[in-house]
């Protein structure tokens, strides 16, 4: 893939649950001109100033190595399978060895579920990761650039998609490796998880608590904590984003849309789509 880089500085689509606001990849084989002067002012940082960014952003070193420096981690050695992880307003800097350089992807994002998920992480001092296997982490990042290289007029709805299955693989990988993997927080890190992969089911939330081996009373107050919604809520969010990315990608129609996302009829699912994103399904797919 050659360098490439888009910024929608603007949200596209009414979708506060997450929303992408940037992602590009970079390869750079010497780290002699780093970073490109291709990026907008509010993007764009030299190594002695660093920067400050509005947004959350997902970094992913896939090859190579540098360094990494907060305002609270000092300056640290990273490597080939190292997520960085940026939070709103916080100083940073990175840059890659001079000698081997590195290959980055990166994704900007908002919305109430990133801000739920990287809020937890932070407050456990995460702002760098090395994943032990980054191959999924990877292959999800190389399918969101390729996608917004190729279409990025239309890809909006379909980069939601992938960033929550991002977010869903940090959140259950730092879940599984800290005390952020309290039982209950795991038990929604697996929920969320269960719940992308069976979003066409009539899904008992309080089953889903069971086969998670946690009361649904604590499920459902901790899901809550950490996400911002209800089990239930948040399910017809993971719902809206499957059809969004259905009505862009295929010809099917509304009613084997709702049915093939798990709503119980074409007229709910048209209503509560139009509620979501102020435009109807139909119309959705024309813009």
């Amino acid at each position: 893939m050659i360098n490439f880089n888009k910024y929608w500085l603007i949200p596209q689509h009414n979708n506060q649950l997450l929303q992408v606001l940037n992602c590009g990849y970079n390869s750079f084989k010497q780290a002699n001109d780093y970073p490109q002067q291709t990026h907008p002012q509010e993007y764009f940082f030299s190594w002695e100033k660093g920067r400050k960014l509005q947004e959350y952003q997902l970094v992913f070193i896939a090859r190579g190595g540098g360094v990494f420096e907060t305002e609270t981690t000092k300056l640290t050695a990273i490597n080939a399978g190292t997520l960085l992880l940026l939070y709103p307003n916080k100083w940073h800097r990175y840059k890659p060895n001079r000698e081997t350089g590195w290959d980055e992807y990166w994704i900007g994002i908002q919305g109430d579920y990133a801000k739920a998920v990287l809020e937890k992480i932070e407050s456990f001092g995460y702002e760098q990761y090395c994943f032990d296997s980054s191959a999924d982490l990877h292959d999800l990042f190389i399918k969101l650039t390729s996608l917004a290289f190729n279409d990025w007029q239309n890809s909006t709805p379909l980069l939601e998609g992938i960033a929550a299955n991002i977010m869903g693989l940090i959140q259950y990988t730092l879940a599984c490796e800290h005390a952020i993997a309290s039982e209950s927080t795991n038990a929604v890190s697996k929920a969320i998880l269960f719940m992308q992969d069976h979003l066409k089911e009539a899904l008992d939330m309080e089953k889903v608590a069971k086969e998670m081996n946690i009361g649904y009373s604590l499920f459902r107050k901790r899901f809550k904590e950490i996400t911002g919604f209800s089990p239930t809520q948040y399910l017809i969010e993971l719902r809206l984003i499957k059809a969004r990315k259905l009505l862009k990608e295929t010809n099917l129609s509304a009613k084997e849309i709702a049915f093939m996302t798990g709503f119980e009829s074409e007229q709910y699912f048209s209503r509560l789509f139009k509620a979501k994103n102020l435009l109807t399904p139909n119309r959705f797919r024309k813009i």
